[in-house]
């Protein structure tokens, strides 16, 4: 999959394995601080911003191996992190599917 110069590598079935990893709370701001100007521009200008919500009432929690409920916005942004880095996860050859 492609997505402006980044190639997002699949699966025969589409999927994409991810590296996956824990909540970082100093890599989110709260849209609210944003809209309210407490965040200053500096922190997020030039990176690319994902939008989402930690709200356990609204169930966008995904289960991955080493969190038991990271947010989707949070699984997103560690998909695009792994696209622009060139980083990515894979069976070796010879596994099993």
């Amino acid at each position: 999959m492609r997505i402006g110069g980044a190639t997002l590598r699949t699966d025969v079935n589409g999927q994409v394995w991810l590296h996956s990893g824990r909540s970082r709370p100093g890599r989110t701001v709260a849209a609210a601080d944003v809209l309210a100007g407490g965040v200053p521009p500096a922190r997020i200008r030039g990176r690319i911003l994902v939008v989402g919500t930690s709200a356990p009432g609204l169930k966008d929690g995904v289960t991955v191996p080493l969190a038991r409920a990271l947010p989707g916005f949070q699984l997103h942004g560690q998909a695009i992190e792994q696209a622009v880095n060139g980083s990515y996860l894979g069976r070796g050859p010879g596994l099993v599917p």
